[in-house]
């Protein structure tokens, strides 16, 4: 299982590893061949992350690009690197595909080459072009490309129908339904990581992304305010320079949240209802409350409404609900913006902690 405190350790890594293949002068795509093919980016893309606790980083770049560990200095990088690091990582977890299948869509050259439009914003925005860009090209048709073959000529080297090949060439769906024998075939023919025709990997299996020391406030305050502001322009704006964990702030207004014990809907609504009822109405509060339990849906949204207590902002695995004004909106929530937040929100409370 891959858990949330080793995604930072693995972002890190994959800084490291680019850096070094940039620094000795590797192409692109040898480091994203010798990177796809790597023992490392297959026990990720399996879901196990132990060798980040069994391997020290030198020893997993030597094994990479097959040097000698004494030449590997990881102590170096650039903001480059660092930031393909970040971007690649997020992109493999939201969508649970193969390293193999990011860099066909997204190669180092190209994403070098967005570093000064994507690098400052949210994780969202690259996701965004990734998937506009993965929706203009099929599979096939991307590794057809890079080596230089047809159709016609595939047919030839794998023994599959031309028209069988074209369908697949046609639509990722249908690739995605080809034989095992087949897209090994292909993947051969192709010099290709046969991964690469894989509808979705089971990359991802921490499902308490959320909760995790869900009992430090500062902690718990500060991610519920990246997730919130990122939907809600007032309480990006406000900052939180008027906030305390658990206390109201001055008449400018107030940042608070609150996570029940209990797990249900009644729960949630009890839980809110009593929060308000221990506190000072305030027209400027904005309480957040984590559903972990996914039992919000609109209908009690509506009862909370009801209550016209500020900004009601509840926070479940999927979406985001804000109720203000008597209204509900309802928002989604990637999961590259949840790991995005955090990730902020364990860098901000510092310390150990952020490790």
């Amino acid at each position: 299982m891959i858990n949330v405190n080793d995604i930072p350790k693995i972002k890190s890594l994959f800084s490291a590893i680019f850096f070094y293949g940039f620094q000795h002068s590797y192409s692109y795509g040898a480091i994203e061949e010798m990177v796809g093919d790597s023992n490392i980016a297959s026990s990720l893309e399996n879901g196990d992350a132990s060798f980040l606790y069994s391997s020290i980083t030198e020893e997993i770049i030597s094994n990479i690009y097959n040097v000698s560990e004494e030449s590997v200095d990881v102590l170096k990088t650039n903001p480059i690197s660092l930031w393909l690091g970040d971007a690649y990582i997020d992109l493999f977890f939201h969508l649970h595909k193969p390293f193999s299948y990011l860099f066909l869509y997204l190669p180092l050259e190209k994403a070098i080459s967005s570093f000064d439009v994507y690098h400052e914003m949210d994780p969202s925005k690259l996701l965004e072009y990734f998937l506009d860009a993965s929706k203009k090209k099929t599979i096939l048709n991307l590794l057809l490309k890079k080596r230089g073959l047809s159709v016609a000529k595939l047919s030839v080297l794998t023994g599959i129908k031309e028209a069988t090949l074209q369908s697949y060439a046609n639509s990722n769906d249908r690739a995605y339904e080809m034989k095992i024998d087949a897209a090994y075939r292909i993947s051969s023919a192709l010099r290709a990581n046969p991964k690469v025709f894989l509808k979705e990997i089971d990359n991802y299996t921490e499902s308490g992304m959320y909760e995790f020391d869900r009992y430090n406030p500062e902690y718990r305050r500060l991610l519920a305010y990246f997730l919130a502001s990122y939907f809600d322009k007032k309480t990006r704006d406000d900052g939180l320079d008027h906030c305390e964990a658990g206390e109201l702030g001055d008449d400018k207004g107030v940042f608070a949240t609150i996570w029940s014990e209990g797990s249900g809907g009644n729960a949630l609504k009890e839980t809110i209802k009593e929060y308000l009822w221990s506190h000072p109405k305030n027209p400027n509060l904005v309480l957040t409350y984590f559903d972990y339990h996914d039992a919000c849906d609109e209908s009690l949204c509506q009862e909370l409404a009801a209550l016209r207590a500020g900004k009601i902002v509840i926070i479940a695995r999927d979406s985001l609900y804000i109720i203000a004004g008597g209204k509900v909106s309802k928002k989604s929530i990637t999961d590259a913006l949840y790991r995005s937040a955090v990730r902020r929100a364990k860098s901000a409370v510092g310390g150990d902690f952020a490790l």
